[in-house]
């Protein structure tokens, strides 16, 4: 690795950063090159399964939020 090779496109940072921030990990995963198509692919399905539970749970408030407005408003 040259020495002038910046310390964000190396894999210990990359991962880590998948660890602490998955979406700056992310990035710099698919950006860096460090990893193979298949171990990217793998990672970046199991980041937008674990969002799922998030995704749902938002997508609920908001429609009880809506219901609890058209309540109120009677």
């Amino acid at each position: 690795m040259p020495e002038n090779y910046p310390y964000y496109y190396r894999t210990w940072f990359a991962v880590l950063m998948l660890i602490l921030f998955f979406p700056a990990g992310f990035i710099l995963m698919w950006k860096g090159n460090k990893f193979g198509r298949s171990c990217r692919i793998i990672i970046s399905a199991f980041g937008l399964l674990s969002l799922y539970p998030f995704l749902l749970r938002i997508k609920k408030l908001i429609a009880s939020q809506k219901i609890n407005k058209s309540w109120r408003s009677r």
